[in-house]
């Protein structure tokens, strides 16, 4: 009976999709070409979120605000797609299906998702409830609210995302190559523009998102198990520099640090047999990503490319010298944490409210943040705000951390994943931007409830056996 209800309800939403679909198609009088084509993709996706939807979750981790996506020149005019509300809108649909799914199995429930993991759940809902409250006294109400509402949809659907879709191995396979995949598929087209040099008005030779997923590809290329295949580990490692051109393509150092950071500190340190990230391996990746940072600016990065690349290398060596300029980016986030302890001595308890340094430092009411995790959240909800984020981080990091020692090593790439994002949150973002983290804290505590499950079904089996 549930089954049969669900497919009548997904008949019923495809149905009224297509109808609604076709009648905003001759509205607008779209040539047919392009509603038959529109047809298919919107087929296509509704199969890609029933059978992949941890795939889904990749899009909106890393996506920029305001970016939109591109569309056929015949259509210029008639519609306008921003890639972030399309990710969410496929990540909402992706965990509405898959919910229906849950209704339809007699065997599980919606209960079964969140079950042992509600104290961390209750902490971020503390958090955002912190975050929520702050606003009554925020003084950038405009920013303020915009910022709110974001983290509270995008962020809270990145956080209980993982519940939802992460439910079995495969599912965390998808995601990991959805992930490889989508940063393979980015890395020619930086390439690209970094090799004619030159940027548009208004365009950024510097992709702190794209370099952000790359870096986490990287990772995950290198920490997770995607498959016992050799072959497949083979083609797999092929991705390496690849990727690691990408990276250096995409003129971001804060991922590139990072990244290198993780590496070192969980393949050098790392005690114990299942070593997922083999010191073969870390050394092989390390070593593309040095070489791609020598060799592609060298011969491939020209104009505006080339200048930038330079004088963030030499801000590099400046900081390492003790020498640094509140001119350059690096300098200049050294003073807006300065300005932001500033802040933080003048209302420790309660904070400026949420967006709230824009107008304490900016002195307006628009996109401002210090660039920097905590010193945000203490700034703008005070004490309160940071220890219900410490707390919640805690709580995921321990997590992830029996995770990372449990015996099969299934999950040991969740633990370099989760302290990579964190490490990209100090230097970058808000607490909407780093939506990433958000997600990795969920992840943490589905890898180990899962754990948990696995070790209790085995312990009821051997007692069976003894029985």
């Amino acid at each position: 009976m549930r089954k049969t209800l669900l497919k009548f309800l997904l008949s019923a939403v495809i149905l009224l999709v297509a109808i609604f679909g076709l009648s905003e198609a001759l509205e607008l009088r779209i040539g047919p070409i392009w509603v038959f084509l529109g047809i298919i993709l919107a087929s296509s996706l509704l199969v890609a979120l029933v059978k992949f939807p941890a795939a889904f979750i990749v899009p909106i981790l890393f996506i920029s605000r305001g970016m939109e996506l591109p569309v056929p020149a015949a259509l210029h005019g008639l519609i306008h797609l921003e890639a972030l509300s399309v990710g969410v809108g496929l990540l909402g649909a992706a965990c509405f299906l898959r919910l229906l799914s849950l209704c339809s199995d007699r065997q599980s429930s919606i209960g079964d998702l969140f079950r042992n993991r509600g104290k961390a759940i209750l902490i971020f809902g503390l958090f955002a409830a912190v975050v929520t409250i702050s606003y009554t006294y925020t003084r950038a109400p405009l920013y303020g609210s915009d910022k709110l509402w974001s983290f509270l949809i995008i962020g809270g659907l990145s956080f209980f995302a993982p519940f939802i879709l992460l439910r079995e191995e495969k599912d965390f396979r998808h995601f990991a190559l959805a992930t490889m995949g989508l940063g393979l598929l980015l890395v020619p087209g930086r390439l690209m523009s970094v090799s004619h040099g030159s940027v548009g008005p208004g365009e950024n030779v510097v992709h702190i998102g794209i370099g952000q997923l790359i870096g986490l590809a990287l990772l995950l290329v290198m920490s997770f198990r995607f498959s016992e295949s050799r072959l497949v580990k083979f083609l797999v490692l092929l991705s390496l520099p690849v990727l690691a051109a990408g990276l250096i393509a995409a003129e971001a150092r804060a991922p590139l640090f990072a990244l290198l950071l993780v590496l070192g500190a969980f393949t050098f340190t790392r005690q114990g047999r299942q070593l997922l990230i083999s010191s073969r391996l870390t050394l092989i990746g390390i070593a593309a990503i040095v070489a791609a940072a020598v060799v592609i600016p060298a011969f491939w990065f020209r104009g505006d490319a080339a200048a930038k690349y330079r004088a963030k290398t030499e801000e590099v060596v400046g900081f390492t010298n003790g020498t640094w300029s509140d001119q350059t980016s690096g300098g200049r986030r050294l003073v807006l944490a300065a300005a932001a302890l500033d802040g933080i001595a003048d209302k420790p308890i309660i904070g400026w409210g949420v967006g709230g340094w824009s107008t304490y430092y900016a002195h307006d009411d628009a996109w401002q943040y210090p660039h920097n995790l905590f010193l945000e959240v203490w700034l703008e909800e005070g004490l309160l705000g940071l220890a219900a984020l410490a707390a919640l981080l805690w709580m995921a990091f321990k997590a992830a951390k029996r995770a990372f020692d449990e015996a099969s090593g299934r999950f040991a790439f969740v633990l370099p994943a989760l302290a990579y994002c964190l490490l990209i949150t100090m230097t970058s973002g808000d607490i909407d931007d780093n939506r990433f983290l958000w997600f990795w804290c969920g992840v943490a505590l589905v890898a180990y409830r899962m754990i948990g499950t696995d070790r209790q079904e085995e312990l009821s089996a051997n007692s069976a056996s003894v029985s």
